[in-house]
């Protein structure tokens, strides 16, 4: 079994995919502090005016749940999509791919109204992965992990749950190595992988290229097959003194 656990982002960007290219198994992390200004109800797109870079695209949530897990993170607001939408609309006399994309976010977006953010994310994951050919089978990990997992420090999360689920390796992107000790894995017989995005620039018809923006940019520009198969190609897969020693 290869697992990768990740917190499960709005709409992410291509090294998330890539890093899913890798793994069998994929466990949402929602049994987890929500992070304010984080990844999980935004992300970014292009800004409309040039002398800008990005902007954000944004589901809101109640301000009593900014401090609370993911799981139980809900959406005040019903008719949210309007302004998310209204914020994709910069791309419509600039991008190729624009009425393409717009069809696939809104068949990534349940059909069924929900106020549960983790429902909404989980579902657009699942959807987006399936366009690009990648079909692990994800779990919550709320529902899947229902020990009490002995965590000393913030790399056992994935050890444990690795150990728990009978995992032979564990992947995870590039960034913070130092929070995982290989020697743990090694004892439990767990080989720890990182994954290195593969940013490659492509046309924004702008000035420079703006990586590491939300998937919904790659579709714009580019076609779902060529999107499908960057997400299907990251970056070189290191060890942790590998990657250290880079």
């Amino acid at each position: 079994m290869n697992i990768a656990i990740m917190q499960p982002y709005l709409f992410p960007y291509i090294g998330y995919f890539q890093l899913m290219s890798q793994v069998d198994t994929w466990i949402i992390f929602d049994d987890i502090q929500f992070t304010v200004k984080g990844w999980v109800n935004r992300n970014r797109i292009l800004h409309p005016d040039h002398r800008k870079t990005w902007q954000y695209i944004t589901i809101p949530i109640n301000r009593k749940d900014r401090f609370t897990h993911i799981k139980n993170v809900t959406i005040p607001d019903p008719n949210w999509k309007l302004n998310f939408f209204n914020k994709l609309s910069s791309y419509r006399q600039i991008a190729p791919n624009y009425s393409k994309t717009l069809q696939i976010i809104h068949k990534s977006l349940p059909e069924t109204e929900t106020f549960n953010l983790i429902d909404i994310l989980e579902f657009s994951l699942t959807q987006i992965s399936h366009r690009f050919n990648l079909n692990p089978t994800f779990y919550r990990q709320s529902e899947l992990i229902n020990a009490n997992l002995d965590i000393r420090h913030p790399g056992q999360w994935a050890l444990r749950i690795c150990e728990h689920l009978g995992a032979s390796n564990y992947y995870n992107l590039s960034g913070a190595p130092e929070i995982f000790s290989e020697e743990e894995f090694d004892n439990s017989g767990i080989h720890l992988w990182f994954v290195k995005p593969n940013l490659k620039p492509y046309n924004q018809k702008k000035n420079g290229f703006v990586p590491g923006l939300s998937i919904i940019d790659a579709l714009m520009w580019n076609s779902l097959d060529e999107v499908a198969k960057m997400a299907q190609s990251p970056g070189p897969i290191l060890t942790k003194s590998e990657i250290c020693n880079e």
